[in-house]
């Protein structure tokens, strides 16, 4: 690391900064369309910035722009002329469309239900009265367009014929077609962003003398490339004379150039323990070729035969599904070997005497989609699901009450019973509506990180921002690991007035910001402050130290945006999950929010 060049845990905040710039720069001489566009879809700063950040540790990866031409000047033109011939034909022909609409004999009026036409019809009227800025139809608008007419007619009818319905297919379609103009914008608008955030961002922490973790690796891959590789790379060798690389898969290409030079090169022993299976890290960079490359350059491959965790029928479920395919997992590099079960028999899940099936596939009720029709939406097949899976749950544990869901000779019970999800509001979901049947649980991710010795420090520290003219919060904050503050150093400030209202001061100043400016401006600015993250990776257990600190900050930042709490009301919050959610002796249910939904 550059001398005098300050480590950053946390570059979101420059991030941002450059972010902001590049979007002000794009959209000042943007067409309003295109803007408009950009406002219909939801993107802001903050989302380009959230968009961006993650490729950033992958400066090894090579930027392909969106394929095609991108005239919007033409594309808007044709759009104009189309919407303008729709508007012109509605003025002397909606009488007609609307009497076809209502009494044509073979429509299909599930789809063209005669109480939701008038609707259609004044959102037709309204729509050409003022073309939308950004060009778009309203919902409804397709269903005057011939293609869709032609797949809503009874069979053995002809869908109904008139010349609007026409011009509307031709406007439907010119409409479509700016729309993917604009998409393709948008693709080249976000690669060029990340260009411009991958140039600028290095200039500005070399400005503001700061480094991330990510510039750490790069720095050290460039010095192995560099005219003291020699020199460094020996060094590193008499330093560490052999390796074990453990969660391999994880890694990203320059992480394993960096092991090969220093290792493989000079023929000392490494092991790499990896699954590609289980590459889950994408959004660090981790690259699944780097484990694939690794493997080709490996001379020796070994494979655990036996799954000692699982129970065997589960094993041989899972064996079954993975096998049957040529490419479970679409790359001929990544195959599945079989794996065995220890020999000896576990308890198994039974309801009224009967074994259940190890892997069960559940499918959503009701048919699928038909063309020209909506999907079922995200969210209401998540609320399905989370009812369905209440629902099980509640069903077998009333039935071991019953005495007829067991686990070999005893009563199933919550305890045994998890739910893993991806998200937090998919826990909270469950666990709603499972209450909802009478059905204690607690979410376990959310509960460990609350009762660790980093929530205790973190609300110690809180509390005296919230509170910074109380000395003896103060002092409690200052003799966290996160601030450092030993007993001689205490007693020291103690006696000296100046450096003790130094400190006071600077928590006035948390205080002010955290109130004016909201909870995660302040911390971010607290974190690179204080070197947080410095001092807490000096520990043998820093990086879980630091993932607790992030992960309790994203905690309490979601409950503000939630809810608009401040100081106080987030402190009381913070308060609450602390020391009303300590784990039972015996949970009704746990949660791992760690697998996908």
């Amino acid at each position: 690391m550059p001398f005098e060049a300050e480590l950053e845990a946390d570059q979101s905040d420059l991030v941002q900064q450059v972010v902001d710039d590049y979007w002000r720069r794009q959209l000042a001489q943007a067409e309003p369309p295109f803007i408009a566009y950009l406002l219909k879809k939801q993107w802001t700063p903050e989302k380009l910035a959230d968009k961006l950040a993650p490729h950033l540790s992958r400066s090894y990866a090579e930027l392909d722009g969106p394929v095609g031409p991108v005239d919007p000047v033409v594309a808007g033109e044709q759009l104009r002329v189309a919407w303008e011939n729709v508007r012109e034909a509605w003025q002397t022909m909606r009488a007609e469309v609307e009497e076809l609409l209502l009494t044509d004999p073979g429509l299909n009026r599930r789809r063209y239900a005669l109480e939701r036409i008038p609707s259609w019809l004044e959102s037709m009227a309204a729509y050409l009265t003022e073309a939308p800025e950004d060009h778009s139809c309203f919902d409804e608008f397709e269903r005057f367009t011939t293609s869709y007419l032609a797949d809503s007619v009874k069979k053995g009818h002809q869908p109904p014929q008139h010349p609007f319905f026409a011009l509307c297919e031709r406007l439907h379609e010119a409409q479509r077609d700016f729309e993917q103009i604009n998409d393709k914008r948008l693709a080249a608008f976000v690669m060029e962003g990340l260009a411009y955030l991958r140039h600028e961002l290095p200039v500005r922490k070399r400005r503001q003398r700061v480094q991330a973790f990510d510039d750490l690796l790069a720095n050290l891959y460039g010095a192995l490339r560099g005219p003291a590789a020699a020199t460094l790379t020996e060094s590193l060798r008499r330093r560490y004379r052999a390796a074990l690389i453990d969660e391999f898969q994880d890694t990203d290409p320059v992480q394993y150039e960096i092991f090969r030079t220093v290792f493989r090169e000079a023929g000392a022993p490494v092991f790499l323990v990896g699954d590609p299976k289980q590459a889950i890290y994408s959004f660090r960079g981790a690259d699944v070729f780097a484990y694939l490359a690794a493997k080709h350059d490996a001379p020796e491959r070994y494979t655990l035969s036996t799954n000692r965790r699982s129970d065997a029928p589960l094993i041989a479920a899972v064996n079954a599904v993975f096998q049957r395919p040529a490419q479970p997992f679409l790359l001929d590099a990544i195959d599945y070997e079989a794996v065995d079960s220890p020999p000896g028999a576990r308890p198994t899940l039974t309801e009224n005497g009967n074994v259940k099936p190890p892997l069960q596939f559940w499918f959503l009720p009701g048919e699928p989609a038909k063309k020209g029709e909506k999907a079922r939406a995200k969210g209401r097949a998540e609320a399905e699901i989370v009812e369905a899976v209440a629902g099980e749950i509640a069903r077998l544990l009333q039935l071991a009450q019953q005495g007829k869901a067991c686990i070999g000779e005893r009563a199933l019970e919550g305890g045994d019973i998890a739910v893993l999800v991806r998200k937090h509001y998919q826990a909270e979901a469950v666990r709603l509506a499972l209450q909802r049947r009478g059905v204690a649980s607690v979410q376990q991710s959310k509960a460990t990180v609350y009762l660790s010795l980093e929530a205790d420090e973190l609300e110690r520290l809180l509390l005296a921002v919230a509170e910074p003219g109380r000395e003896s919060l103060l002092r409690a904050a200052m003799t966290t690991d996160m601030l450092g503050i030993n007993g001689p150093q205490l007693l020291a400030l103690g006696e000296d007035e100046t450096a003790w209202n130094a400190w006071v001061e600077r928590f006035h100043d948390y205080h002010q910001l955290w109130r004016d400016q909201g909870f995660m401006r302040f911390f971010r600015l607290f974190l690179r402050r204080e070197g947080v993250a410095e001092r807490l990776l000096s520990y043998r257990d820093g990086e879980r130290r630091l993932t607790n600190v992030q992960h309790l900050a994203e905690l309490l930042q979601s409950r503000a945006t939630a809810t608009g709490d401040g100081i106080e009301g987030l402190l009381n919050w913070f308060a609450e999950r602390r020391r009303g959610r300590r784990p039972t002796k015996r949970p009704s249910c746990a949660w791992k929010a760690t697998i996908s939904w």
